[in-house]
């Protein structure tokens, strides 16, 4: 009886702990939420009010974009009392962890007071984006106790968010190309003497001018580095002539004959596009775009040189869990299951860093090939470390509250163009986020304009790149949410 006391008295212990650190947690956290709403302002900087915008080529693509229609509609707003500055940080074809790794850069450089966050459509999709509005909020989540828990671990995932360094070997690659006549050819349709000028006003590309205008050494890498950020933006003429400028600089630029290959496909014949590649390879055999791009050439006809060239890339290139995704797919749509997963195995054990870490994506094949085999148990790990390893949005966007927060920043969450903002909701239901809603004024405009006044094409599906119009249905919407929940008057 008297161990059945004990046993009693402890549990009831334990459960008035829990029930007053619950309700301590609770008062500490009304206090210090209506702390930072009314001190956030104080500390902005009086003269000058700094909202970054981040996201992808919705936030920074062509001319008009919504950030600059944004400034505009803000600085001639007569009840704004302060100067206002909008930075443009979106970089085309930018994923959330991309956002993630740019951050704290950002946040030094910018000084934001506020940041508008829109990203997501080119995260992993390994639970769909948009039934993140339909997943309830856990009941856990309501409770105190737990949502401390829970912060604990998102420092310790925020603290080892980090890349890894690849390390490329040296290899000599003998075949020689000639592929003057093909430049040549190229030269002709896009001439050398044109003059680049500024399509955007992302602040990336102005740097990128700027750099071209110092005497700097290694020019030729900032036509390149400029011929991509026109690749995220659309700008195809413009992609050609920086990789034209860049290989009239230095002729063993090996990305510009790959870029070349792969921008100039309906200019080019398949065997000159070839020949680009293999002078790619000549250059640097450790490039390993060249191989993949050869490979997807030849899976049209040729399955053998195919399977070739990943091999081939393999043995310059031995840690490239890129080059060992390919192989692992090729495997697996030819129906080699067998040696899919070991491709796919090595993927996951190299864990290294050649631009793009293909873990997520091998985790995702692999569970394919599970459930063809009927291997449950593998099955769900497979799922389970394909979620852990992925850029999915319900990882990064706490990661980024999370930055923001300990910055003293404030973010507002802006949801694409007829998509739920319950998405966002739900994933930051843990922070103070300000959200901009799109859904309904896009289905107004889409009901009353049409889809050719509001959007330039539809890559999302039902949304796409906007028009001016469209950007600026944005750019509203976020200055209303502003004014609404900012002392700006």
């Amino acid at each position: 009886m008297t161990v059945l006391k004990t046993i009693i008295s402890i549990w009831i212990g334990i459960i008035i702990g829990f029930v007053l650190l619950e309700l301590t947690l609770r008062g500490f956290g009304y206090v210090i939420a209506n702390q930072i709403k009314f001190t956030h302002l104080e500390n902005m900087k009086f003269d000058e009010l700094r909202i970054l915008t981040l996201g992808d080529s919705m936030t920074n693509s062509g001319t008009n974009t919504y950030p600059s229609q944004l400034q505009e509609i803000l600085s001639n707003n007569p009840k704004i009392f302060k100067k206002i500055k909008v930075i443009n940080g979106g970089v085309p074809g930018s994923a959330s962890q991309d956002i993630v790794n740019r951050l704290e850069e950002y946040l030094n450089k910018y000084n934001p007071d506020i940041v508008v966050l829109m990203t997501g459509i080119n995260s992993d999709q390994i639970v769909k984006y948009d039934q993140w509005a339909n997943i309830k909020n856990d009941g856990l989540n309501n409770i105190k106790t737990y949502k401390l828990i829970k912060y604990f671990y998102q420092n310790i995932r925020l603290k080892y968010n980090q890349k890894l360094n690849h390390n490329k070997i040296s290899y000599v690659y003998t075949n020689e190309i000639n592929v003057d006549d093909i430049i040549e050819k190229l030269n002709n349709i896009y001439p050398f003497d044109t003059k680049l000028r500024l399509v955007s006003d992302s602040p990336i590309e102005k740097q990128l001018f700027d750099n071209l205008s110092k005497s700097t050494p290694n020019k030729d890498e900032t036509y390149m580095e400029l011929s991509y950020f026109y690749v995220g933006i659309g700008q195809k003429d413009l992609q050609i002539i920086c990789a034209l400028k860049a290989l009239s600089i230095n002729r063993n630029n090996a990305s510009a004959y790959s870029r070349l290959s792969n921008d100039v496909a309906k200019i080019l014949t398949f065997e000159e596009r070839e020949k680009l590649l293999y002078k790619a390879l000549e250059v640097n055999p450790n490039y390993i775009d060249p191989y993949i791009q050869l490979g997807h050439q030849y899976s049209q006809n040729n399955k053998e040189k195919e399977l070739s060239m990943y091999k081939k890339g393999i043995s310059n290139n031995p840690r490239s869990s890129e080059l060992w995704f390919w192989l692992g797919k090729f495997y697996y749509l030819n129906g080699n299951l067998q040696e899919s997963e070991i491709a796919l195995k090595k993927v996951i054990n190299i864990n290294d860093d050649d631009s793009t870490n293909r873990s997520s994506d091998a985790y995702q094949l692999l569970a394919k090939i599970y459930q063809q085999q009927n291997r449950s148990k593998e099955l769900n790990n497979a799922i389970k470390m394909a979620i852990e390893s992925s850029d999915v949005l319900e990882n990064n966007l706490p990661i980024i509250a999370e930055i923001l927060k300990k910055k003293g920043v404030k973010l507002i969450a802006m949801q694409y163009p007829l998509r739920d903002v319950n998405i966002l909701k739900n994933i930051l239901k843990d922070y103070d986020v300000t959200y901009v809603d799109n859904k309904k004024s896009f289905e107004d405009a889409l009901e009353t304009k049409g889809t050719e006044k509001i959007f330039i094409d539809l890559f999302a599906g039902d949304f796409g790149h906007c028009t001016p119009e469209g950007n600026r249905i944005m750019a509203e919407n976020v200055a209303e949410v502003l004014l609404n929940n900012f002392n700006l008057e």
